[in-house]
């Protein structure tokens, strides 16, 4: 996903910019005014259709998000509501495009739990929880990090200093999970959790549709 972000902007992915404890890649809106736009964000009013995809970087974003997206607009069609990076909040500067969409809205997000829309936490309303072993992430996202507009040359030591044991992208990966795990068990009927790994081996039973059309996980 952030591949095809980075080519269609044409910016350099680092470094990265800092919104309180954590750490964002600069994509334009974030980098124009990073606390206008978290703003936004939690403030964006949110439908009960709404679908929200969470996942962090490198854990199968893409995958999930085009059969989801079929699933939700009954369609084998590609992308059906355009480019990957025009459903993904950390790249949105044109709130009142998201307003215009029809129902059901499908958007995802790097970001943890605490910074999602507040109407959509606070009403229940569906996210799907998307998390990959935090190993097989570490090194797809040192891989994917070499070469990348910006991003200084390191070791795979230096990588795991910076970027595994010290992780403040988009908050960190056990800072997400954490956060994500707790939501899971507090609203499990609103929440669904799907890991990389599951999907690969029982992509249907892990994503069935009649459970995505229906919002059914019982």
């Amino acid at each position: 996903m952030m591949a095809e972000i980075e080519k269609r902007i044409g910016r350099p992915f680092f470094p990265f910019i800092e919104y309180k404890s954590i750490t964002l890649p600069p994509m334009p809106p974030i980098v124009k005014d990073v606390h206008n736009f978290m703003d936004s964000l939690r403030n964006f009013n949110s439908r009960e259709t709404d679908v929200i995809l969470c996942s962090p970087m490198k854990s199968g974003t893409n995958w999930v998000h085009e059969i989801v997206s079929m699933l939700l607009h009954r369609t084998t069609e590609y992308n059906s509501h355009g480019e990957l990076n025009y459903c993904n909040f950390e790249c949105q500067s044109d709130w009142d495009r998201l307003e215009k969409m029809n129902s059901p809205r499908f958007f995802h997000t790097h970001l943890p739990m605490e910074y999602l829309p507040r109407k959509h936490v606070e009403n229940g309303y569906k996210i799907i929880y998307l998390n990959r072993n935090p190993r097989d992430r570490a090194v797809s996202q040192y891989l994917f990090l070499q070469g990348k507009t910006g991003v200084p040359p390191m070791t795979w030591n230096e990588f795991f200093e910076k970027f595994v044991v010290n992780d403040t992208i988009y908050g960190g990966w056990f800072t997400f999970t954490k956060q994500f795990e707790k939501a899971r068990v507090e609203k499990r009927g609103t929440v669904l959790p799907v890991t990389f790994e599951k999907l690969k081996i029982e992509t249907i039973q892990t994503l069935p549709g009649n459970c995505i059309i229906s919002w059914n996980f019982s």
